[in-house]
């Protein structure tokens, strides 16, 4: 056997290996938890602004990239997103789905969205400068169970930092999970 077959080889086996320890996925590219044996259920990944905490945008738009999870007992994944959300549509208790994928079952205590802001603008016409932090970090327990729709609301909230400086932060008190 050349080099050239033996690495190739072992980069599938590595590569199978990566596969099977995250998950599924719903052959969009994406993973999922680690969590053995078992089932598939779905998790769904909602972003929610919290009542008010935007009241001075005519638009926020979070482009959210990747949600990051962490099984309580694992070493985490991550799921591409790809999804972008004008929060200021979002009031009054609607909410958007940024990710929808089905995992193993799992217990998972982690939830993070990873994204930047595309686009802020005040009501009075001005621009704003929206920092994200590295990540949007949840740290809340739920599980996926196996033929159900896991339902992780990921509340987010702007705080004011400087004249037309804001971040952008999560507010994990306020998080939720729900099971359909």
């Amino acid at each position: 056997m050349n080099r050239r077959t033996y690495l190739t080889g072992v980069a599938t086996v590595a590569a199978s290996t990566v596969a099977g320890c995250l998950g599924g996925g719903n052959g969009n590219g994406s993973g999922g938890s680690g969590g053995g044996g078992g089932g598939q259920g779905k998790l769904v990944v909602r972003v929610e602004e919290v009542d008010g905490a935007i009241g001075e945008f005519a638009a926020l738009e979070l482009a959210v990239k990747t949600v990051g999870i962490k099984p309580r007992n694992g070493s985490g994944g991550v799921l591409y997103a790809g999804k972008t959300v004008d929060l200021t549509k979002l009031t009054g208790g609607n909410s958007a789905v940024v990710l929808a994928d089905g995992l193993y079952d799992s217990t998972d205590s982690y939830v993070s969205l990873e994204g930047s802001v595309k686009e802020a603008k005040l009501k009075d016409g001005g621009a704003a400068t929206v920092h994200v932090g590295k990540s949007l970090e949840f740290d809340t327990t739920y599980k996926v169970k196996s033929g159900t729709r896991t339902v992780f609301t990921a509340p987010v909230t702007v705080t004011k930092t400087g004249d037309a400086t804001y971040a952008l932060e999560a507010d994990g008190k306020q998080a939720s999970v729900s099971y359909e």
